[in-house]
């Protein structure tokens, strides 16, 4: 039942208290203590009279004081008790909007990363530097190509493929006043990809023919190595 129903039916049966109440407490003086008949009417004919008791008066008086005090106090408690649901509703629907922000940042910054490695996996999948090298030797004359070594731009990794699992870390190394640069460190010595949190955005970094990279956190001024979060360490295939 809502309060304010409550509170109705409360001051409606009280009222109904205190009316038979009054009735019950009139009390008639007359010479013959008779109070039916004409006797029972308030008059004055030499003989009887009929009036009301004062301290009965003064009992009503006090009844009705007290009625209306705790009609009142009922009152502010429903008043008090529709406010705290107000209050929580409010608080449960900006609890449910925030969650659903922060659901659609983390699904977007996922998305984000996930289209990185798309791009960057498409980039070495087009890296055809035998064909350029050959090209360049047709240009120059008989000498060979050599394949160039190894680095972070030309590796072989598949970290579409997984062969293990590894450790990682991830530390603050500078602040600046527009956000941190922070290092990403992984156990596998050449190819992993390691995922993590930066409060409570989801992050990716390809180590591609390192165990190390830096990155850096734009408008995170207040970042601390507590900020993050290493979620898994994934060993890349090697091509």
């Amino acid at each position: 039942m809502y309060p304010r129903a409550q509170f109705f039916i409360t001051a409606a049966v009280m009222s109904a208290i205190l009316s038979l109440s009054f009735g019950a407490n009139a009390t008639c003086y007359t010479t013959n203590n008779d109070c039916s008949g004409a006797n029972s009417k308030y008059r004055y004919d030499g003989e009887s009279a009929a009036v009301p008791s004062i301290s009965n008066q003064a009992s009503d008086q006090a009844k009705v004081a007290a009625a209306a005090s705790a009609l009142e106090a009922i009152g502010t408690f429903l008043d008090k008790q529709d406010e705290q649901a107000r209050q929580a509703e409010q608080q449960r629907i900006d609890q449910e909007r925030a969650n659903s922000e922060r659901e659609q940042r983390q699904s977007s910054q996922t998305q984000r990363n996930f289209q990185s490695l798309d791009s960057f996996e498409a980039s070495m999948g087009n890296d055809d530097w035998q064909s350029r090298a050959s090209d360049t030797s047709s240009k120059k004359g008989s000498s060979v190509a050599k394949k160039p070594p190894q680095t972070s731009s030309t590796g072989d990794c598949n970290c579409r493929e997984e062969a293990g699992i590894c450790n990682a870390t991830v530390v603050v190394v500078k602040k600046r006043s527009t956000g941190a640069d922070f290092k990403v460190t992984s156990s596998a010595p050449r190819c992993s990809k390691v995922s993590y949190y930066i409060d409570n955005t989801p992050m990716l970094t390809v180590l591609n023919n390192t165990n190390s990279a830096m990155e850096h956190a734009a408008g995170l001024t207040k970042i601390t190595n507590k900020t993050f979060e290493v979620e898994s360490c994934k060993v890349c295939a090697s091509k």
